[in-house]
């Protein structure tokens, strides 16, 4: 990354970097990511609340080439940058497939969920939107799992973003088809119920066999019980505060890389089915602790998300607080012509949803990216990975 003469958008040369190993070079400026060969692309970057993030996609851009967004985070725009489990974006030494290690917080696998339309894949190449209310989405193109017809026709989808209550950008799990809601604070009795919960598994991607594939995370069913217990899948025990949600699992069945302690947002969303669903969101576990050999800490935390059924919202939305800090900051007031949603039947798993009033949901702090610096991102990229170039559809 280096400076840019806001004046003529070209290097400003008053600026000057100096060599230093996996740090900075004085002609590319501050190393953000990679090194050693190790593949990675498209950055993005965004400014939200105390943090930059920064995405990039790895892999081979094809169906079955394991292309996939991760994310890194660092309270400074020029780094350094560090994935969930506190390891750097800039490797040490080479790999032999950076993709099969928990390197980097891996935002979406393939997975196969209620309220989904199909199974994705080779999602990546992203760009952040930050919208005028505070809320976040990640525009990026997607494939689809398919064993007929044109196996390389990809899509651009845009899907929320919420933080994390360990602050980090995390993935909604539908894409936008409504207003992502969440109240100003959940009971145990509304977020019980039985969830379908996905792993996204950082070190496993789609490479072919369809549906079948042993790479797509079929989600598991994991039961909140009113009395702080988990059951189903997964055996342990839960809490709600706020808006965040604690879940503890000491045991759980075979493939479901569920165990350890996750932390999550809640909210609610409209399915890409039309239902609607509560869901958790957030960071956790300790199932996948290898992240490579230069890596300091094997801490195994990844992205995950579970959804419920619920009834269709009854409250009318208020806008997204300017601050969503500060808890006196409200925003302005809901116009009072605005239209409010429908209701619908009831739903065993949705209580006492109608004593607080929903809202588009707040992020923990949010602005648009300044235009101080842009992102040249020195990555060494490995000859061993060629990305295809895309075909339009």
């Amino acid at each position: 990354m280096i400076k840019l003469d806001p004046a003529t958008g070209l290097r400003d040369y008053t600026t000057t970097y100096e060599t230093v190993p996996n740090v900075s070079d004085a002609y590319y400026g501050h190393k953000l990511a990679g090194g050693y060969g190790n593949s990675g692309e498209g950055v993005a970057l965004t400014k939200q609340g105390d943090y930059w993030y920064m995405f990039l996609s790895y892999g081979g851009l094809t169906q079955t080439g394991g292309y996939q967004m991760r994310e890194f985070r660092s309270e400074s725009i020029t780094g350094p940058y560090v994935d969930q489990n506190g390891n750097p974006a800039v490797y040490t030494e080479g790999v032999p497939d950076d993709k099969a290690f928990n390197r980097g917080l891996r935002l979406l696998s393939s997975y196969d969920q209620t309220g989904s339309e199909n199974v994705k894949t080779a999602q990546g190449g992203n760009a952040i939107l930050t919208d005028d209310d505070g809320n976040v989405y990640n525009v990026f193109h997607t494939r689809f799992v398919r064993t007929e017809g044109n196996l390389e026709e990809h899509q651009v989808r845009v899907q929320p973003m919420v933080v994390s209550p360990d602050g980090w950008l995390v993935m909604a799990p539908y894409e936008k088809s409504d207003t992502v809601r969440q109240q100003d604070a959940y009971t145990t009795e509304q977020v019980a119920g039985d969830y379908e919960i996905v792993v996204h598994n950082p070190v496993a991607f789609y490479a072919g066999g369809g549906d079948s594939s042993d790479a797509i995370y079929h989600a598991r069913t994991v039961t909140l019980n009113a009395d702080g217990t988990l059951s189903g899948t997964a055996t342990g025990t839960w809490s709600v505060d706020g808006t965040a949600v604690t879940l503890h699992i000491d045991r759980s069945e075979d493939g479901s890389h569920l165990h350890g302690d996750y932390t999550a947002t809640l909210g609610e969303q409209t399915t890409e089915t039309g239902d609607y669903a509560m869901f958790m969101t957030g960071v956790g576990g300790d199932a996948f602790p290898d992240a490579g050999p230069d890596a300091q800490y094997q801490t195994g935390r990844v992205a995950f998300w579970g959804t419920k059924a619920i009834d269709p919202p009854t409250a009318e939305v208020v806008p997204c607080p300017t601050d969503p800090t500060d808890p006196d900051d409200s925003g302005q007031s809901p116009d009072p012509d605005s239209p409010i949603d429908q209701s619908g039947q009831n739903n065993p798993n949705n209580q006492a949803r109608d004593t607080n009033e929903t809202k588009p949901l707040a992020q923990s702090g949010s602005a648009t990216v300044p235009v101080l610096f842009a992102a040249m991102v020195a990555i060494t990229f490995g000859g061993a990975c060629a990305f295809a170039r895309r075909k339009r559809r």
